[in-house]
């Protein structure tokens, strides 16, 4: 399934990018404000695998970029 996200509106596109971090990261992905970044704090609910996850703060850009 093919979805066309150029044609998602800036503050659309930010909102998925949380929502995958949120769904592979965990309830520790914390978005700060609209169009800035985002940081995840604990342990990851699946990455990089369920058996071994991720246990550190990163920060992760929701950025528009073209």
């Amino acid at each position: 399934m093919n979805y066309p996200l150029e044609n998602l509106k800036d503050t659309e596109f930010e909102k998925l990018v949380a929502l995958i971090c949120e769904r592979i990261l965990g309830l520790g992905t914390i978005v700060f404000s609209k169009g800035k970044d985002a940081k995840f704090e604990g342990k990851a609910n699946k990455f990089p695998s369920e058996r071994e996850p991720w246990l550190r703060n990163t920060t992760i850009s929701l950025r528009v970029i073209l």
